[in-house]
């Protein structure tokens, strides 16, 4: 049945969906740098890897190379007029799967559940923690 692949990706599209607009939401009511933010994340995001690369630094260089890159005309517009990083509500525009997957390896249990609470209100994010 064709009907069946179309389904799950407009499902996973509208997951994908949901979990941007929560980070947008939960990271963006800190400060509009809250996914660039240390504090918003587990203390090891700040830790050298095997290789030597701090996790955050090298997630802050794939933003901004993802953001130089767009095509996007609110991307064009925020750089013809603005300069530094752009707020998390314009930048998530450009994110793709593994910008989100790399925000919710490594967020605080406390902003993840946030997140869930925007998603599922009765839910939190740690299974086996109903709230």
């Amino acid at each position: 049945d064709k009907r069946v692949p179309l389904e799950i990706t407009d499902a996973i599209e509208r997951i994908e969906i949901a979990l941007r607009a929560a980070i947008v939401e939960v990271l963006g009511a800190l400060n509009p740098q809250g996914h660039r933010d240390p504090r918003s994340y587990k203390p090891e995001i700040r830790e050298p890897n095997e290789q030597g690369d701090v996790p955050i630094d090298l997630f802050a260089s794939k933003l901004e190379e993802a953001f130089r890159r767009s095509k996007e005309e609110y991307a064009k517009h925020f750089k013809r007029r603005y300069s530094g990083s752009p707020p998390i509500w314009i930048e998530a525009g450009t994110w793709d799967w593994g910008n989100i997957a790399f925000i919710l390896r490594y967020l605080n249990d406390r902003r993840k559940d946030e997140i869930a609470a925007r998603i599922h209100p009765d839910q939190s994010w740690n299974p086996g923690s109903m709230r």
